[in-house]
């Protein structure tokens, strides 16, 4: 082989070691990394008696696509107007015919998924226009989403 042939080859060695060396960093990185995707809906229940009495409920999907298990500490709404009222959330879980009710922090496994449930007085909920949705983990990290449903008012999907 000559010189200029053993030089190619280890250009282009070191060239696929580089790039290996780069996807390697990259998959360390994002494995250790905290990743959750969130997907809130808004449903409006109607009264008879109104729509001052109906009721906003909230739903939070919480998805893990992360490598490892993440303790959720708080969710909630975040609203444009301050002043706006506290909407707890909560995980309602189903087993044969016992149902249980689970307040956070609650433990969202690698690659699963849960769902939090919250609403508070349709009206109080409009007047302060939710804005987006989050949730809050244990290590401090705060992951947002926006709202999709539909108001009471006729403002559409929001």
């Amino acid at each position: 082989m000559s010189t200029e042939t053993l030089a190619v080859i280890g250009a282009i060695s070191g060239l696929v070691a580089l790039a290996l060396s780069v996807f390697n960093a990259w998959l360390a990185w994002s494995r250790d990394r905290v990743r959750l995707s969130i997907d809130c809906s808004q449903e409006t229940l109607g009264s008879a008696f109104g729509a001052d009495t109906a009721t906003a409920e909230f739903s939070i999907q919480i998805e893990n696509r992360g490598m490892f298990d993440v303790s959720i500490e708080d969710a909630g709404i975040d609203f444009e107007v301050g002043g706006a009222p506290r909407i707890v959330f909560d995980q309602t879980v189903t087993s044969g015919e016992d149902t249980e009710t689970l307040s956070l922090p609650l433990w969202v496994k690698s690659h699963q998924a849960l769902t939090l449930n919250g609403g508070g007085t349709n009206l109080a909920v409009q007047q302060h226009r939710p804005r987006r949705a989050y949730v809050k983990t244990g290590s401090g990290v705060v992951i947002t989403g926006k709202i999709r449903g539909y108001l009471i008012s006729g403002v559409g999907p929001a």
